[in-house]
């Protein structure tokens, strides 16, 4: 019997290996074929508006029979905020989502897989599935706000640096972060759609300090949180604006360069879990298991 089972774990070994292989290969990408797909996808486009505006509809339905609690109302409202969805509407769709799939995957599973589990284990599992859909749209927009952030945080020294310059240039405060929140290179980045807002909500004649706290409020990020400070002493005590940027500009470069010196430090710890438990065994059955058949043979 062992030697059987090491024949297998042995032929898994090396068609998880070759596997590996051909994906890498064939991941490489092929001009024509992702013009091709780009293509179909602009075909397809209809009919994924067609079924995220189906599920929006069902999930307000459903939010609206069961409304959300009052007390979950501002941690929905911060959160939809710091990953980006704002669109009206946007608290109702993703907890009506999340009712649905509280109710969804444990019916499904109630009503597929069910019969193949004894009653108990099926019940823990139906359990489960209903508390991971009830987290799941928690876990996606945490998801999504931290990635958000993430990206704000790599793009704000290179931001701040053409905020400087403009600043420089002689435009003021306000002109500059309109120029810098429409130039080509951050247009499309989280950032410049934040100052694009700074920028909206200072024209209508909201007083520029509450318009830069509404940033942080928006965003959650801490160094923007300092900067937006950084901002408001500045305009409050007259010092330079520019002077002020670079010097800001230049630590958060130095703590970027930390949190990937740091990333790169904790790669070693992290490649210890897969060195261990799939790299070793494959390597010792590749060169034990002959001995091993040998042994086996010799022995019986």
């Amino acid at each position: 019997m062992f030697i059987y089972l090491l024949l297998l774990f042995i032929f898994i070994s090396i068609v998880a290996a070759m596997s590996s292989t051909a994906f890498i290969l064939t991941g490489r990408t092929n001009v024509v074929a992702s013009r091709l797909d780009q293509m179909r996808a602009a075909t397809a486009r209809p009919r994924e508006r067609e079924r995220l505006l189906f599920i929006k509809k069902l999930a307000h339905f459903v939010a609206g029979i069961f409304p959300p609690p009052e007390k979950l109302l501002p941690r929905y409202h911060t959160l939809l905020n710091h990953a980006g969805f704002r669109w009206q509407g946007a608290m109702m769709s993703f907890y009506g989502l999340k009712l649905i799939l509280t109710v969804a995957l444990p019916a499904i599973f109630f009503f597929t897989g069910f019969r193949f589990f004894d009653f108990k284990l099926g019940m823990v599992v139906t359990m489960i599935l209903a508390f991971v859909g009830f987290i799941a749209v928690d876990g996606f927009l945490s998801y999504k706000a931290r990635e958000r952030q993430d990206g704000m945080f790599h793009d704000l020294p290179d931001v701040l640096d053409l905020l400087s310059i403009v600043v420089e240039a002689g435009l003021g405060l306000d002109a500059a972060l309109t120029r810098v929140s429409e130039e080509q290179l951050f247009m499309k980045t989280p950032l410049a759609h934040e100052l694009k807002q700074v920028s909206s909500e200072i024209m209508v004649g909201l007083p520029r300090s509450d318009a830069l706290r509404n940033l942080y409020k928006r965003t959650g990020l801490e160094d923007i949180k300092a900067f937006t400070a950084m901002l408001i002493q500045t305009d409050k005590f007259g010092t330079s604006v520019s002077q002020s940027l670079k010097s800001y500009s230049d630590s958060l470069r130095t703590r970027r360069r930390q949190v990937a010196e740091e990333a790169a430090a904790k790669t070693t710890i992290k490649l210890v879990f897969p060195l261990v438990f799939f790299v070793f065994p494959t390597i010792f059955i590749v060169l034990l298991g002959p001995a091993a058949i040998n042994i086996y043979n010799a022995f019986k």
